[in-house]
């Protein structure tokens, strides 16, 4: 390759190797394109993440699994201080009867 013989040729030259012909060709599409593709590489953080996926999986079933399970402990709680309030509601209705029927 030779050297421009004008100022205006090397201008030119020097246009079309960073702008290309209608914007799309020149050094700066292709590093447009390489920053564009760069913006879709998986970051250090991105491979982590992906590697740890399963283990994060599994501890979160296993915290919904613990809070199933005291949501029924909880839940079989409230039935069975109900039911002894009930009861207790019946033998104090019993005792008052019985109380009453006495002479």
């Amino acid at each position: 390759m030779e050297k421009p013989k004008t100022m205006q040729r090397m201008v030119d030259a020097l246009w079309y190797a960073v702008f290309g012909m209608n914007d799309t060709d020149g050094m700066l599409s292709m590093v447009k394109a390489l920053w564009e593709d760069r913006k879709g590489a998986w970051t250090r953080a991105d491979h982590y993440k992906e590697r740890t996926a399963d283990q994060v999986a599994a501890e979160q079933l296993a915290e919904t699994k613990k809070e199933e399970k005291t949501q029924q402990s909880i839940s079989a709680a409230t039935w069975v201080s109900t039911a002894v309030a009930i009861v207790a509601m019946i033998v104090a209705i019993v005792a008052i009867v019985v109380k009453r029927a006495k002479p």
